[in-house]
């Protein structure tokens, strides 16, 4: 624990300090008369600070990879935090909930509501524990919350579990300390976007998801302290025998007629019923009725079926077509004067050829400025010259030129970008739960009622809003690239209305998606 450690003195080393625990030294509040401590006058100063609860001294004092003493000192007073968000990108993604558990007690802040009671937890806690809070759930809280300050102890498990030994990913260390637990088969951005259409039973699994989270990171906290006073060799005697899997919580639910202080409450969703930038606000803007644009989920070879799309204004119609040629005839026929194609149509510049024998490739790599500039977003995509883009990447930049040279115009655009920036569920996570994104956005067409699979199960009947169903054997089942060449088009909208935004350089190509900064 913290009294049991000396090196928050200057002057006192690791190896002085278990030259004084062999001596039988061990704790600073208790062997005030020692003659060995007698010159160390700042213990004077621990001692009134840990009389005083003072964890910013120690803080300050101590080097971090020993902060976990503090958090061992003031057990009661540690914040163990999992922050729920839209998505991965700081840039595009906000906060959808904050769980969190203080002692005991689990709390949780659901955006659109009161967040009071989460800063004043913040407040009184001299410790946070997250994982992976570093790069995630600490930053997501400064953009939500930019006045408040986050306790300096800040425990992320995803580095103390490395420090000690631990390898893979938060399941593969939860295996590893013997934790094992059910995982929701849906993600918690999926699962808001359920409880903001109106469903309070996704909302309820959201947090029980969120709870689970929080109660394993005591576990592994448990787990790597242990691990911390093996590879340190600290001595039985100065071990702490705080165990924060033994302050463990319970999700205490508001019911119905007994309502009680600290019950978390399912209620509807707080914030807009739709989204802030739809085809309707586009629409007002730009007369986008009479528009036609063509989206094209592309892939490699002419020998499989590429995603196709044809939008006129909001009504989108899909198939699944082969050649160059196919595509071309389509999009002429269709009177289409844009098409966006979901594929990369540069390369890296100084670059001579898109496979890996090019002289210029150790120069020049293989990543665009584009590609980059997603990444540090947030935005994960694939650099447009790795092994499997390659031939991608050469069909891409043909395709477009073949279009340019009848006359129409063709843009690079991004479905999975797209959707981050728009807030639609990527195919990843289901195609139901992408379909009713693009319904939400104000797209209609056959794609609201055709079949389609979910991730593990069978066919699903997707019915419109206007209540029409079909005989399955009526039309083909809907596919995840005939979605993303519906989005790729509806990049094409954004574009039109001047409502985008060019991410690269001329030279390698521009990507676009769209822009919806302050809304419309």
């Amino acid at each position: 624990m913290i009294t049991n450690t000396f090196l928050h003195i200057k002057g006192i080393s690791k190896r002085q300090e278990q030259a004084l625990w062999a001596q039988g030294v061990t704790d600073w509040t208790r062997d005030t008369d020692d003659k060995r401590l007698a010159r160390y006058t700042a213990l004077d100063d621990s001692r009134a600070a840990f009389t005083n609860g003072d964890a910013e001294f120690f803080a300050k004092a101590l080097p971090k990879v020993e902060h976990y003493r503090i958090a061992l000192a003031f057990p009661k007073d540690v914040l163990f935090v999992r922050v729920e968000t839209t998505g991965s990108s700081l840039y595009y993604d906000s906060i959808t909930m904050i769980g969190w558990s203080l002692g005991a007690e689990y709390h949780v802040f659901v955006e659109g509501e009161d967040p009071s009671e989460f800063c004043d937890a913040v407040f009184r806690a001299k410790a946070i524990v997250t994982f992976n809070g570093t790069l995630h759930d600490c930053k997501f809280i400064h953009k939500r919350f930019p006045d408040l300050l986050l306790p300096s102890v800040h425990l992320d498990l995803r580095y103390c579990a490395k420090r000690v030994g631990f390898s893979g990913g938060r399941q593969a260390i939860e295996q590893a300390v013997g934790l094992v637990r059910l995982r929701a088969s849906e993600s918690p951005a999926v699962l808001w976007h359920r409880y903001r259409r109106g469903d309070k039973a996704a909302l309820r699994r959201m947090i029980t998801g969120n709870h689970a989270d929080i109660e394993a990171q005591k576990v592994l906290l448990d787990a790597c302290v242990g691990r911390m006073y093996s590879k340190f060799a600290v001595p039985e005697a100065v071990r702490s025998s705080v165990r924060f899997s033994n302050l463990a919580s319970v999700i205490r639910w508001a019911e119905k007629g007994r309502q009680y202080a600290g019950g978390i409450h399912i209620s509807s969703y707080a914030g807009a019923a739709v989204p802030s930038v739809t085809f309707k606000t586009l629409n007002k803007e730009c007369a986008l009725d009479e528009a036609c644009v063509v989206g094209i989920d592309l892939v490699a070879s002419e020998k499989r079926s590429s995603g196709y799309c044809v939008l006129r204004g909001n009504v989108a119609q899909t198939q699944r077509l082969k050649t160059d040629e196919e595509m071309i005839d389509a999009a002429l026929s269709a009177g289409a004067t844009l098409v966006s194609i979901d594929s990369p149509l540069g390369i890296p510049h100084g670059r001579t050829s898109f496979w890996d024998d090019d002289p210029m490739r150790e120069q020049f790599g293989i990543t665009r400025e584009c590609e980059r500039l997603l990444k540090q977003r947030g935005i994960s995509v694939y650099p447009c010259l790795i092994p499997s883009m390659q031939k991608l990447t050469q069909r891409g930049i043909t395709l477009a030129e073949k279009f340019k040279a009848c006359g129409v115009e063709v843009i690079e655009g991004y479905p999975g970008g797209t959707q981050d920036v728009l807030s639609i569920p990527r195919k990843q996570a289901g195609l139901g739960d992408l379909i009713e994104g693009l319904k939400e956005f104000g797209l209609t067409g056959d794609f609201e009622y055709r079949e389609f699979q979910q991730p593990g199960e069978g066919y699903k009947k997707n019915v419109s809003s206007t209540g029409k169903k079909l005989d399955s054997a009526q039309l083909p089942k809907i596919t995840h690239d005939e979605l993303d060449a519906v989005t790729s088009a509806l990049v094409g909208l954004f574009y039109l209305c001047g409502k985008y935004e060019a991410l690269g350089n001329t030279e390698e190509g521009l990507l676009i998606l769209p822009s919806v900064e302050g809304g419309f």
